[in-house]
């Protein structure tokens, strides 16, 4: 509702809004307030604000990587471009309003985060999910190949929970083994590589055509 003095003009209820999900992810909601008020400030009519709120789908297609939410054969992907600590909080906690038996995260860290934060992560993933696929950095540049993993499963270990906890340097293989591996029910997070790399993969994962994307872009942080 945009109110302004003693009138009010309702939008929409935000749960009809795609990328919202029904109203379940809170920051995609502060989204799409965001949004309105960008609009409003612009002088664009309600008509075409509340058009392209509803038009805007949050997938593969016009928002690839941000929470996309893919539900095929009773399994539920998720895929998010979650980077650092506040990003996969916000993350976790959209992702426990889907139901699901279990939960699997495919997951790394970049590698010019502090030693403390990547650990924390490491420790967040373990608290929210029962399985993890870690992968490493593809470039090595800032810290040398196999530290990145290191530190999250010690933040892993230190949640003192019985996630199970795979390390597969490759992120193409690490969500090529998490997607075979999800049963009915369950729910996979995939954590992004570059995104024209993320929506190829997820394109052949569920036998969709993602050529149209482009792979020319080449992974600017997770290995291929």
């Amino acid at each position: 509702t945009a109110a302004e003095g003693g009138a009010e003009t309702v939008l929409f209820n935000i749960a009809e809004l795609p990328c919202t999900h029904g109203g379940r992810v809170q920051f995609q909601v502060e989204n799409v307030l965001a949004a309105v008020g960008a609009g409003w400030g612009l002088r664009l009519s309600w008509e075409h604000i509340r058009q392209g709120l509803l038009a805007f789908q949050g997938n593969l297609d016009d928002a690839p990587g941000r929470f996309t939410v893919i539900e095929v054969a009773g399994r539920t992907l998720v895929v998010s471009d979650c980077r650092n600590i506040d990003a996969l909080v916000a993350t976790i906690e959209a992702t426990k309003s889907f139901s699901a038996t279990a939960r699997s995260a495919v997951y790394s860290a970049e590698e010019d985060r502090r030693e403390a934060d990547i650990v924390e992560q490491g420790r967040l993933l373990a608290m929210a999910f029962d399985r993890v696929a870690i992968c490493e950095i593809e470039a090595g540049r800032d810290r040398p190949q196999g530290e990145v993993t290191r530190l999250l499963e010690a933040g892993i270990a230190s949640a003192e929970t019985e996630t199970e906890v795979v390390t597969i340097t490759s992120w193409g293989e690490a969500v090529d083994s998490a997607w075979r591996n999800l049963e009915k029910g369950e729910l996979l997070l995939v954590q992004t590589a570059s995104i024209p790399q993320t929506v190829m993969k997820v394109s052949a994962l569920l036998g969709l055509d993602g050529a149209r994307f482009g792979t020319d872009e080449p992974s600017r942080r997770i290995g291929a």
